[in-house]
């Protein structure tokens, strides 16, 4: 990336990257919470606040985080792995988790057990994400770029911890507490906040380089 020189449409190109990676991650960081405040209570998971008046927002903001990751363009294995990840997102809103009924249709948990595939496979994406190529480094490495690094890698391990252990939630406990408690929505919110963090960093809201210093 280029710094603060360079000519007007490599100037343009940098500030485009910088503001679908802001997009994406204010998507990411204010969703659980709009959910949560727009029903004025919580449900058993993200997902679930289909079900109730807060649904549009959800649909819409898989939509066009979908849609951001699908149109995003940085390198080759960027560009394939951001549009899987936007294509998954897409899914999600697409095929709704199982209603909470005491008795859903057969095609209902079809349907639901889909939504978690693409769920899990979008956040592990964006775990990937976070890892291993927002961590790649120029040849200056600057003491932001490594407190970046830093922050990537503990978002990576945040969002992958909260898809493992909102699974073992789902699996190990039963509905009453789950309904009680909420655990896998608080794992989801973690590995989505998580992905929104990591996100407004890369589009370097926080934690920029000094001037003079090249980004990474």
């Amino acid at each position: 990336m280029v710094g603060g020189g360079g000519n007007p449409d490599e100037q343009n190109v940098v500030a485009s990257y910088r503001g679908l990676r802001r997009g994406i991650g204010i998507l990411g960081l204010i969703l659980p919470f709009v959910l949560a405040i727009g029903y004025m209570g919580w449900r058993d998971s993200v997902s679930a606040f289909y079900y109730t008046d807060m649904r549009n927002w959800f649909v819409g903001s898989m939509w066009a985080t979908g849609f951001f990751l699908i149109f995003y363009r940085f390198g080759k294995l960027d560009d394939v792995l951001s549009s899987v990840a936007g294509v998954l997102a897409i899914l999600v809103a697409l095929f709704p988790t199982t209603p909470p009924v005491l008795d859903p249709a057969l095609h209902q948990k079809v349907i639901g057990d889909l939504h978690l595939t693409f769920a899990a496979g979008f956040l592990l994406l964006l775990a990937f994400f976070c890892g291993f190529l927002f961590t790649k480094s120029g040849p200056v490495m600057t003491d932001q770029k490594k407190l970046r690094n830093k922050i990537y890698r503990g978002s990576a391990i945040a969002i992958t911890a909260g898809v493992i252990v909102a699974g073992l939630f789902d699996v190990l406990t039963s509905g009453s507490f789950r309904h009680s408690w909420h655990p896998v929505f608080w794992c989801e919110s973690v590995a989505v906040v998580a992905f929104g963090v990591s996100w407004l960093i890369k589009g370097e809201t926080l934690f920029q380089d000094k001037d003079g210093q090249v980004p990474a």
